[in-house]
């Protein structure tokens, strides 16, 4: 059941990433005094992000 959630979760992160990276207006603010305040992102491929999660999620898993 933990694993059927996990995966469920896997999924929802993959789309999630898969559509903000096609976005072009994802996270963009009208003014660019916005945009000097917010934090600096930085820009990572989607296999990174989700190399990144699934990595935490095996950490949570180790937890438990």
């Amino acid at each position: 059941m933990f694993m059927r959630y996990l995966e469920e979760v896997k999924k929802k992160i993959i789309l999630n990433i898969s559509h903000y990276a096609k976005s072009d207006s994802s996270m963009r603010s009208e003014t660019s005094e916005d945009m000097h305040e917010a934090q600096h992102y930085e820009d990572e491929s989607p296999v990174d992000a989700l190399k990144k999660a699934e990595d935490f999620l095996a950490k949570l898993k180790d937890k438990v």
